[in-house]
């Protein structure tokens, strides 16, 4: 991987979600220490809540270079027609894809939602990798965790209890990326995917992890 990594981070509590925001923190949080430790990784961009709007991505985008890998990492409701809801409407994939495509050829797109496999409804004409927390039918859980403050040390969150709440997803894919140090994100494929974790997930919540790309 010799290509400069960018990432854009959203996450977005709506109505029944308490743990999107948590979720796109450690996201941060994770993507940040990468971005101290190797040269090819960007300081990530983060918008929470009222700032997930289509003009802030589009926004970001526009400071990337165009021969660079992209991950947009997306944390919040989805609905059964696999559009994402961000604070003022409702994206689907092709809305948010061919924007996307204009700035960069090589995207993974991350999505912790339910039914999040139904987003998949791609333009074949776009190089892009996803992992997605469910299959169509399925709806993402969140969990109470035990609250560290150093999961949030870059962009911190401060708690009055010692729980937390987040995307079950969410929290193993930061733990695994984390305990490995896998910055490179050639390696995620084999090394976090394959992991047994998404098996116990899936047997215990019915929750599967997804990957694909169409190409």
């Amino acid at each position: 991987m010799n290509e400069e990594i960018y990432s854009i981070i959203l996450g977005n509590n709506q109505e029944d979600l308490f743990g999107s925001e948590n979720d796109a923190v450690l996201i941060y949080n994770l993507f940040y220490t990468f971005y101290l430790k190797d040269e090819y990784w960007k300081k990530p961009i983060i918008f929470l809540n009222s700032d997930v709007i289509l003009e802030n991505l589009i926004y970001s985008l526009k400071k990337i270079k165009k021969n660079s890998t992209l991950i947009i990492y997306f944390s919040g409701h989805s609905n059964k027609l696999g559009y994402l809801k961000f604070y003022n409407n409702l994206y689907s994939s092709n809305d948010i894809l061919n924007i996307i495509n204009k700035f960069s050829e090589n995207i993974y797109f991350i999505i912790d939602s339910c039914f999040g496999k139904k987003f998949l409804k791609y333009n074949s004409n776009i190089k892009i990798r996803y992992i997605v927390s469910t299959t169509e039918i399925q709806t993402s859980k969140e969990i109470l965790i035990n609250y560290k403050k150093q999961m949030f040390s870059h962009k911190n969150i401060i708690k009055q209890t010692d729980k937390i709440v987040v995307g079950i997803f969410t929290f193993y894919f930061y733990k695994i990326l984390l305990s490995e140090n896998l910055q490179n994100i050639d390696e995620w494929k084999n090394n976090v995917l394959n992991n047994e974790v998404w098996f116990i997930i899936n047997k215990n919540y019915n929750q599967k992890i997804f990957y694909y790309q169409n190409f």
